[in-house]
């Protein structure tokens, strides 16, 4: 997976914007803006350079080039770019890192197969029984 450009990807909330809620699409989106709740999709979310997300994300494929705030879930592979921080878990089979990214919370990876089914394993209690309660 590489980056993009903006004109492969439709941009779902533009820079300038804000959405709260829950957010779900398929195919591929990118946020330049700000999101605040949950981001669930069957496809490729990018997260823009000057974006500020505050979500719990469940998706394919993901790129960060801004800031997620939150539990990610990928199903396939995240991406950060250098400029991208993440701060919370991070649980995907492959993970790329550039240099300068930021990752501030648990992270896991593990095979395709071994991977758990979509809402039976959160990034934050992955490796640990004593988990944080999610906030609403």
């Amino acid at each position: 997976m590489t980056h993009t450009g903006d004109s492969e990807i439709p941009t779902v909330v533009a820079a300038g914007s804000h959405f709260e809620g829950l957010l779900t699409f398929r195919g591929a989106a990118r946020v330049n803006g700000s999101i605040v709740g949950k981001i669930h999709a069957a496809g490729l979310l990018v997260i823009g350079p000057d974006a500020q997300v505050r979500a719990e994300i469940d998706v394919d494929e993901l790129i960060v080039e801004g800031l997620v705030e939150g539990d990610i879930r990928v199903h396939r592979r995240a991406e950060l770019m250098p400029m991208g921080r993440v701060i919370g878990g991070l649980l995907s089979p492959q993970i790329k890192m550039a240099e300068g990214s930021v990752l501030q919370g648990q992270c896991r990876t593990m095979a395709p197969e071994d991977f758990p089914a979509t809402g039976s394993e959160s990034p934050q209690n992955a490796q640990a029984p004593d988990s944080v309660a999610e906030s609403a």
